[in-house]
């Protein structure tokens, strides 16, 4: 059984001219650290990444990662990194 979970979130202000290519570092930062490689490692996909419409609460546009996890998988996620 596997389990799709909310792995990363993070925020870029609306006033960008383009949040996808401002997108860009913050991804590749999560993908190198220590959670984010355990994470592809144990993905039973590729981990994906959306984007929010602008939401004005936080003055920008929220971005989540999501991945596949095996359940056992997941209970480690959410125990050693939430």
């Amino acid at each position: 059984m596997t389990e799709k979970l909310i792995v990363h979130v993070f925020y870029i202000g609306y006033d960008v001219e383009d949040p996808v290519v401002y997108a860009a570092e913050p991804l590749i930062a999560w993908e190198k650290s220590e959670v984010g490689q355990w994470v592809v490692d144990h993905s039973m996909t590729i981990p994906a990444w959306h984007y929010s419409a602008p939401e004005l609460s936080r003055m920008g546009y929220k971005f989540y990662i999501t991945a596949e996890l095996e359940e056992a998988d997941a209970v480690f996620f959410k125990l050693k990194y939430t």
